[in-house]
This record gives C-alpha cells, structure tokens and sequence, in this order.
C-alpha cells in the first residue's frame, strides 16, 4: 500500500489561523480518502488533524470531506436503502446528550416514527456527565442496531433505527475517537453530525452552537448540497437536534440552493418546561417519554412544531 503524501498540503494548511490556506474541495477530497482508507501515516494524520483544528475547516473543504465520505461508504458498501416510498429518510445525529435540561431526542424520533417516516438516530453510546440519547433509547426498550443488516430491518420494520457511529461508518467513528489520544476535537466531529448514508436523498438535521458553524453550513447547503438532498438547520439545544421547549429557535430549511426559514424563533423570555421530567436521567426522562407517547402528557409545542415540518420536508 502506498502512503498518500501530507506534507506538499501540510506546508499549505500547517501556517496558523492567518497564514494558512484552504485546500482545494478535489484535494480534501483526495486526502479524506486516504485518511478513511488508512494510507496516511499517523505522523502525517496527527498534524493535518492539529492543522485543521486550527485553522478551520472553509466550505470548499467541507464539500470535499463530505464527498470522500459518500465515496468510501460506497466503497465499503455501508450505504443504506430507505424502506418507503411515501418519506424521505430523516437523519438525527446525536452526539451530545442532556447537560441540564431533558433529552428529548428520542421523544423527537419516536414521534416521527410513529406517522411512518424512516428514522434514524445515530451518535454515541455515553457522554461524560450527559445522558445521552443511545441510553434513553435503552431505558425505553428500542432495540440497538448492531450492524449494517440490523439498521435496514429496523428501518423497514418499525421506521425507526438507533445506532452508534461505530456501526453506521467504523472509519469515521475512528477519527472521532482520536479525540481521546489527541486531547482536542478534530474536523470528524463536525462531519460526523453532517453525514448522510442513505442512497437517495435525505432529510438531515444539523444544529450549530457556536455562530461561524451557522455560517459554513448555511453556505454548503445553499451553494454545495446536492440536489434534492434536504437540510434543516438551527441552532443546538444543548448541543442536540430537537427543538427547544422552553423557547423554540428559529429552522431553515435549504433544498436545491433555496432557504426557507419554516419556524420562527420564539423571542419571548425563557420559561419552564411544562410537565417536565423531574431530572434528566434516562430512567426518568423515558418514563416521561412513555406518558407523552401514551398521550398522558402534552407533547411540548416545539416539538410537534419541529414534527409537522420534518414530516412535510420529508414526504416524497
């Protein structure tokens, strides 16, 4: 196997936050690729990671990133096929979990599960002081899928998969868990959040917490989305994709270069979540799931706002 060879792009991306320069979207690509395919030693791996933590990933590399992963999980046959033909799949990453207030995550996906639209939630499995929505799911009884296999028959039988990423790309799930060697979070994180496995086009959701990341994505999805793929973008609720109850934040929605801003955000002052669970644990939260799913509790109006769009975006 022939080592692909960093440093001609090193001496390019490797010049501090002022000084670098972007890579072309053909050479991220190129070098992406290599990455996933492991022909990059980890001398040259560590210092394009570091590199580009540093000086930020510009939208042209975003759009070659992205289009090295479609191609590898091509390669290695790890794409999946949506089961209906009435919706779009939606894809939920969820990575971060609750820190304060309850996930409602899985709450988000059973209910649009529920009116047969394909799901799936993909993130990890724990999060240091978090709940995280893999562990909900499992306090719920949701089936955890195991393999490629396992994320199709979920899908085909009860519209919804849950899944770690280990499962979903094991070569990307691999960048992410460098994070643990290196100390700092590198270009996976985001791309992880960004992936979109399904053959036909998809429904993403895609969340920001820190301003520039709204403005990289929104110029992806108007300028380098592929057509017909669908986005709908707003800012995290607690690093998640669901709505927010206590005060719903504005989503666009971007399909072929078009933003539509689908609801708008609540400028009201923050208020308590109605009939929230008492703590954030997975226990409680999925009982209180239970009671909303069982029609005891209201679902929170930002949410079933959230529903009614993904359900219009997604319908085919």
């Amino acid at each position: 196997m022939t080592l692909f060879d960093c440093a001609p792009l090193l001496k390019e991306i490797a010049r501090g936050k002022d000084g670098a320069r972007a890579m072309s979207r053909e050479q991220a690509r190129d070098l992406l690729l290599a990455i996933l395919q492991q022909r990059v030693s980890p001398l040259h791996l560590g210092a394009v990671l570091v590199a580009l933590r540093i000086k930020g990933e510009s939208v042209e590399e975003l759009a070659g990133f992205l289009e090295a992963l479609r191609q590898h999980q091509q390669n290695q046959s790890w794409t999946l096929i949506n089961p209906t033909s009435q919706f779009r799949p939606v894809i939920l990453p969820s990575y971060n979990g609750a820190r304060h207030q309850p996930n409602l995550v899985p709450l988000l996906a059973l209910l649009l599960a529920r009116q047969g639209v394909p799901t799936l939630v993909h993130g990890v499995a724990s999060f240091p002081t978090r709940t995280t929505s893999y562990e909900i799911f499992q306090a719920l009884g949701t089936p955890i899928a195991t393999s490629h296999t396992e994320i199709q028959t979920h899908l085909a039988q009860k519209h919804l998969t849950v899944c770690v990423l280990e499962t979903l790309n094991p070569a990307l799930a691999e960048l992410v868990a460098l994070r643990r060697v290196m100390g700092v979070r590198n270009s996976s994180h985001t791309l992880c959040k960004l992936l979109q496995p399904f053959a036909e086009p998809a429904v993403r959701l895609v969340s920001y917490t820190h301003p520039e990341y709204a403005l990289l994505h929104a110029d992806y999805f108007k300028n380098h989305q592929p057509t017909d793929e669908r986005t709908i973008v707003l800012r995290a609720t607690e690093g998640e994709v669901v709505a927010n109850p206590r005060r719903p934040q504005a989503q666009t929605l971007y399909v072929n270069g078009q933003a539509n801003e689908v609801i708008a955000a609540d400028l009201a002052p923050l208020t308590t979540l109605p009939d929230a669970p008492s703590d954030r644990s997975a226990a409680v939260t999925a009982a209180w799931i239970n009671e909303v799913l069982a029609g005891q509790r209201p679902v929170p109006f930002a949410i079933q706002q959230q529903v009614q769009v993904i359900v219009q975006a997604a319908r085919i």
